[in-house]
């Protein structure tokens, strides 16, 4: 397994040496669920941090119940989920963790709480308080999880006419999760046309508001889950996103 890792890597590295740069202008977006995982916990877990909402700090404050996503678009936090990498039977003040649905077919459900923003608001705490030797509990999510759909990688390359396939990303933790404003540098893509994979690209920025990605621009939801600790996401494909060339 480490050998197969290893030739892939060297292959890549070898196929990027003479990528073109991406040309400015918008396109069908297919985002690897590796780049999923990258993006989705950077922008989605302060805004739904109860603790930034009430100060004033997330794009969702006054939101709940309200949609902010697609339809298709269903995000837990699974606490309390067996074998999930992040989960934990108790938060981090001895709290019982829990499952929760986060964002129910694009409607906002919930924010996570610890015991101190919990009580700001007369309620219960939803078992998230998370925090460092060094610092106090800070409402967080204990590992993100967007429902997969049904379509496979290669469905969505066959259904793409003019886009880009990105499978490495930069800078995303560079992006504003205060205004939802995403920005991350493609290191590393594929040009497709008509359908078909035509060549290695690079050095282009995916630039937009995340939220309108996830509820205009959302086209398709892939199969492929990948786990990560503390995220998990399949990839997925938008149309009309903006990448600018560096």
């Amino acid at each position: 397994e480490a050998r197969k890792t290893g030739v892939k890597a060297g292959s890549r590295a070898k196929e990027f040496v003479k990528a073109s740069s991406i040309p400015n202008g918008k396109y069908e977006l297919i985002m690897l669920n590796r780049v999923s995982n990258s993006i989705l916990p950077v922008m989605l877990n302060p805004a739904i941090s109860a603790l930034n909402v009430q100060e004033g700090r997330s794009p969702l404050a006054g939101k709940i119940g309200r949609d902010i996503m697609s339809d298709k678009v269903t995000v837990e936090d699974l606490g309390a989920s067996v074998n999930t990498l992040g989960s934990r039977p108790f938060d981090d003040e001895g709290f019982p963790t829990g499952n929760l649905t986060i964002v129910s077919k694009g409607v906002l459900n919930t924010f996570v709480y610890d015991t101190y923003t919990a009580s700001r608001e007369g309620r219960e705490s939803t078992g998230n308080a998370s925090r460092s030797y060094s610092s106090a509990p800070r409402p967080s999510p204990h590992h993100l999880h967007l429902n997969p759909g049904a379509a496979p990688l290669e469905e969505m390359v066959r259904e793409t006419k003019n886009g880009v396939l990105v499978v490495g990303t930069i800078g995303e933790w560079m992006s504003n999760p205060v205004s939802g404003h995403l920005n991350a540098t493609i290191t590393h893509a594929y040009m497709v046309e008509k359908g078909e994979i035509v060549g290695p690209v690079k050095n282009g920025v995916i630039s937009g508001n995340f939220y309108e990605m996830f509820k205009d621009g959302l086209e398709t939801i892939g199969c492929d889950t990948r786990h990560d600790y503390g995220v998990s996401a399949p990839s997925l494909k938008f149309h009309n996103v903006i990448i600018a060339s560096k």
